[in-house]
Parts: structure tokens; C-alpha cells; sequence
């Protein structure tokens, strides 16, 4: 790890890792159910911003052809970032109530 090239680490991270490419997971008993598990993501989660790319140069121009100062331009933001097709979004819906009942000796909890 120590050899691995700085520029190369900062480049995977600023390429896979941010919001809109993140994945929760969820295990263990829900106290309100799927439904209001979906709530309470969205609630904690619906108002963070996906990611940005890095920000194009700005241009500096009034439409008279006169330069801007720096100032004048304000803060320049890039483009919202995509979520990677690579994983798509999956929901699964796992546990004993999603299993059907074999009946007796089938092994599968009612």
C-alpha cells in the first residue's frame, strides 16, 4: 500500500466515491417496517447533494467584452455527478417473511 502511487489513490476516490454512487445497507429487524425504513432514508438522506465534478474555468465576461474580476464571478460549481451504472439500484427483500412455508420437515420457518 505504501508504494501505491498518492495521485492514483486520490483519482479512484474522487472516481467512485461519493453520494449518488454510495450503497446503504440495511440488516437486522425493522421497527417500522420497509415502508417507513424507505421514510426514514429519505428523510435523513433526500437532501444530500448527489456529488459535483470538478468545476469548469469560469468565464469571465459581462457580454460587453469587458473583464470580470474573480469576485464579480461568484463560486463556480461543476456539473452533479451520476451514479455509475456498474451497480444499479437493487432492492432486496430478504428474511422468513419472504419465504414461502414448504410445510413441515421443509426447513424454512413459517
Amino acid at each position: 500500500v505504501k508504494q501505491w502511487p498518492g495521485d492514483q489513490i486520490r483519482n479512484f476516490h474522487k472516481k467512485w466515491y461519493f453520494p449518488a454512487n454510495a450503497t446503504l445497507y440495511i440488516v437486522g429487524e425493522l421497527d417500522e417496517g420497509v415502508e417507513g425504513t424507505i421514510k426514514l432514508i429519505e428523510k435523513s438522506f433526500g437532501g444530500v447533494e448527489p456529488g459535483r465534478e470538478d468545476p469548469r474555468p469560469p468565464e469571465h465576461s459581462n457580454g460587453g467584452g469587458d473583464a470580470k474580476s474573480d469576485e464579480d464571478c461568484g463560486p463556480v460549481l461543476g456539473p452533479l455527478k451520476k451514479k455509475h451504472e456498474v451497480r444499479p439500484p437493487v432492492e432486496h427483500r430478504m428474511g422468513v417473511d419472504a419465504i414461502p412455508d414448504e410445510g413441515p420437515g421443509s426447513g424454512v420457518a413459517p
